[in-house]
């Protein structure tokens, strides 16, 4: 049984509409625009009073999925519609929003409003509740949300599956990134919905982007940013490429910094599927954390879409709970 991808919708700074998506790869985002006004089609604007910037994002990428790919849900059983969704920060302007009216004595602290939303799975709460998708929900952090969405739709616990990443740009979060790892997150911090709508290949769907092929993963811990631990970081790079030395890779998508680590992958790539393309999205995009994976994956969707004579995508990224990982997207 086969994991089809059909339907994406990506709400990023500089872009939110799917359609100009791709070609802002050649752009400069502003990573400092919050999308304060966030605009809905299907999500009706009183439903939204109560949400947060954070929560809007991935309302806005499920939104634009749903449109994307042309499925009727109205006649779905919502049992069997599950959200799996991925952070590493949640819903930290929030948080810290509360902790000022904490230490400042501000009546609002004892808002239920402002406490429900600095719980991390408050987003997909909102979602299930005003979707009425009542599958299997789970919120991830720092965790390969595609896998586990991959086995809950193959194990029939699901039929329909929208899996993705949340993640707010933070102003204080970039500035600390930027002084701490300089060397390593030049391009910035960034913030991003990603919504991927993943089916069983029931051979019923409106349109297909692309299926769901091997995923490999390694654990690295911190290894990348160690000096002592370059033999380390090579060997497991080379143990997760090398598994798609067989699969005919005919492009690349890395989400990767401009740093040690895609030199070193760079040079692996070019030794196991010789001269292949290759796209940077963070170089464009910055650094987007728990949206890393998803992001990379709705690229690589995109390349099948663009460049009919490329079958096989590798997306490979570096999350920050210490995990590589490689997917390989299939024309299907």
């Amino acid at each position: 049984m086969s994991v089809i991808i059909t339907g994406i919708g990506v709400t990023v700074p500089n872009k939110i509409v799917l359609e100009d998506y791709f070609s802002s790869l050649e752009s400069e985002p502003d990573k400092d625009q919050k999308l304060d006004n966030i605009e809905f089609t299907l999500i009706p604007k009183a439903k939204m009073r109560r949400m947060n910037h954070y929560t809007s994002l991935v309302m806005s990428s499920v939104e634009r999925a749903i449109i994307d790919s042309e499925i009727d849900f109205q006649n779905i059983d919502k049992h069997r519609i599950g959200t799996i969704y991925n952070t590493c920060y949640g819903p930290l302007e929030t948080n810290l929003e509360f902790g000022k009216f904490v230490k400042d004595g501000d009546p609002d602290l004892g808002s239920p409003i402002v406490f429900a939303n600095t719980v991390t799975n408050a987003a997909i709460g909102h979602l299930c509740i005003i979707m009425g998708y009542k599958g299997v929900s789970t919120q991830l952090m720092g965790s390969n949300n595609l896998l586990y969405s991959e086995i809950l739709l193959k194990s029939e616990h699901a039929d329909y599956i929208f899996t993705g990443g949340i993640e707010d740009y933070v102003g204080f979060l970039d500035e600390e990134y930027q002084a701490f790892y300089n060397q390593i997150f030049e391009e910035g911090i960034s913030g991003a919905g990603v919504s991927l709508l993943l089916q069983r290949d029931t051979s019923e769907y409106q349109k297909v982007y692309g299926e769901i092929g091997k995923t490999r993963q390694k654990y690295m811990g911190i290894m990348p940013f160690q000096e002592k631990a370059k033999n380390e970081t090579f060997d497991a790079l080379n143990d997760v490429l090398g598994q798609f030395a067989q699969d005919k890779i005919d492009f690349h998508v890395s989400m990767t910094n401009k740093n040690e680590l895609r030199e070193m992958e760079t040079m692996l790539v070019k030794d196991f599927y010789k001269e292949i393309p290759v796209i940077y999205p963070k170089d464009v995009f910055g650094e987007l954390f728990g949206c890393n994976l998803s992001f990379g994956v709705a690229v690589a969707a995109m390349v099948l879409q663009k460049y009919p004579a490329k079958d096989n995508v590798l997306v490979t990224c570096y999350d920050t709970a210490g995990d590589y990982t490689g997917i390989c997207i299939r024309r299907c």
